[in-house]
């Protein structure tokens, strides 16, 4: 159904999440790395526990790698594609080589271990030699070879030997390290028993947080202790706050809890454009809407820059169907950062002003770009369905479904497609059915998806489940519309309610406020049905 989604917008979209430190998973739906807050060095010339006074010149530089750090990885808070030109790294002095920054050094591996698994072994390479010239230590070394090669079983061996008295640093590594290996369940381990001797140290808690949410709802009381217990370790964190209002926010359901975090991050850390990014879009998502574009100005107002903050204007003009004006938030957005999520955002603010062409084209060439990003293929799809492509549409579905199945946007469009495809040859309700179920299951209040699955069990010829679903769905915001009311059409007129089906099919026909080729297809569909069993379906 991602032809419904664009006439939506992107408020409807889940924030979908890449792991912090780890292979970007499956499971990752609704996570963002982007906001892993590095938190700030101390001030120049300042002693910061054990770490030696820094001078002038090294502190200001190290405060350019953690800003530069936190936009890079903010621009990708969905998706697991890192877009900043590489270039800006050279640009940047690294403090005086083996110096003592471990805060720097632990985000620096995890900005390599992310571009590892998005296949940029160039970025990684220089990320993994610049924090190797940070940080010497040769355990640690020894883990980033490991992690360089993929080898996992080399990582669950090291894993197993790993002396007890290796530091917490060194520990929170090799958990990334096996999970970003493919190997969470030994990371997970590795992480809970490093805090049993070690329950004081903040990094171990924040990194087991992070793996924790990659299992998707199963992980989310578990995320959220330890999230909690990193916060009480460190109160004035903006990393842990932030990290823990992005789990309130999407699988915790709680974004007014998120706002508060938020609220108290911004407080705290005023000048940080990551945290008013963050605030902005956890508004958002509680539907307050210009508080949420204030907050997002705000970013820009500390950070020009900020490609990522200009998207999410985008994507709230793109909701509210102001689309010139999401159209040229968007495109100043790839003035900065060439992103997926920008493309993917101006695609859908071209395509409801009737520039199929050009969202077509935009799309193709993002998922030529990008082609394991599961939403960029869904969105593909609607648009290759909109212009009749209806295999090419499938089979792009297919691969979205494969590549994550923890977005639910993408598990209804894949059941939209199979129930209601332009060409009724390549219907398969029965398979659609597992599908519809769990985008129901992951967003039970979606009235787009409870009526996928009232328009599912119509093609199955359960028609009293359709009736009781589709009901459902008319019940929950923005539900009630043409969607629901032609297939409820159909479904009394199959229960011989003919009166009731005439009715919601002139209520249907009233509500089509668009010209929508899949609105028209249905529209026929109904007429034909209530004229053929009832004398005459309207005009």
């Amino acid at each position: 159904m991602a032809v419904r989604v664009h006439a939506v917008g992107a408020g409807a979209r889940s924030w979908v999440a890449i792991a912090a430190g780890c292979a970007v998973s499956a499971g990752a739906a609704g996570y963002a790395v982007g906001l892993l807050r590095v938190d700030a060095p101390p001030p120049e010339g300042a002693a910061r526990g054990s770490r030696p006074a820094a001078g002038a010149r090294e502190a200001r530089e190290t405060s350019r790698w953690l800003r530069e750090f936190d936009r890079t990885l903010a621009l990708r808070l969905r998706r697991a594609h890192l877009d900043l030109i590489d270039e800006r790294l050279a640009a940047i002095p690294l403090p005086a080589a083996g110096g003592d920054d471990p805060e720097l050094a632990a985000a620096l591996d995890e900005w390599a271990m992310i571009r590892r698994a998005r296949r940029d072994e160039e970025g990684s390479r220089l990320l993994d030699a610049l924090v190797r010239r940070l940080d010497p230590d040769p355990d640690r070394a020894r883990v980033r070879d490991l992690a360089a090669s993929g080898d996992a079983p080399a990582l669950r061996a090291l894993a197993r030997i790993a002396p007890e008295s290796w530091p917490p640093q060194s520990l929170a590594l090799l958990g990334r390290a096996l999970a970003a290996a493919g190997a969470p369940d030994t990371a997970r381990r590795l992480l809970e028993r490093s805090i049993e001797r070690a329950p004081g140290e903040f990094g171990l808690h924040l990194a087991l947080a992070d793996l924790l949410f990659l299992e998707g709802p199963a992980g989310v009381e578990g995320a959220r202790r330890h999230f909690g217990a990193a916060q009480a370790l460190r109160p004035d964190s903006v990393r842990a706050a932030v990290r823990h209002a992005w789990l309130l926010a999407d699988q915790g359901g709680e974004p007014s809890a998120a706002i508060a975090l938020l609220d108290a991050a911004a407080r705290r850390a005023p000048d940080e454009p990551v945290v008013a990014y963050a605030l902005g879009v956890a508004l958002f998502r509680a539907r307050h809407v210009e508080e949420a574009r204030g907050a997002l100005r705000r970013a820009l107002d500390l950070d020009s820059r900020f490609a990522l903050a200009l998207a999410a204007l985008g994507e709230i003009s793109l909701d509210q169907r102001e689309f010139e004006r999401a159209e040229r938030a968007f495109r100043r957005s790839l003035e900065f950062a060439d992103t997926a999520d920008a493309r993917d955002g101006l695609a859908g603010a071209l395509f409801p002003q009737g520039r199929l062409d050009e969202a077509l084209v935009l799309l193709e060439e993002s998922v030529r770009r990008h082609p394991d990003d599961a939403l960029l293929r869904d969105h593909l799809a609607g648009s290759l369905s909109q212009a009749g492509r209806f295999a090419e549409a499938l089979a792009h579905l297919r691969e979205a479904i494969h590549l994550d199945p923890w977005i639910a946007e993408v598990q209804n469009d894949y059941a939209w497609e199979l129930v209601n495809s332009g060409d009724p040859a390549l219907r398969r309700p029965g398979k659609a059915l597992e599908h519809t179920q769990r985008a129901c299951e992951l967003e039970p209040d979606n009235a787009w998806y409870r009526n996928t699955l009232g328009v599912t069990h119509y093609r199955l010829g359960d028609f009293e489940q359709c009736v009781a679903e589709l009901e459902a769905a008319c019940e929950m915001p923005r539900g009630g519309g043409p969607y629901d009311l032609f297939f409820l059409a159909m479904a009394k007129q199959q229960l011989g309610l003919h009166a009731e089906a005439l009715e919601l099919f002139a209520r249907a026909t009233a509500a089509v406020q668009e010209n929508n080729d899949e609105l028209v297809r249905l529209r026929a569909e109904a007429e034909a049905l209530l004229e053929a069993r009832g004398g005459g379906g309207g005009s």
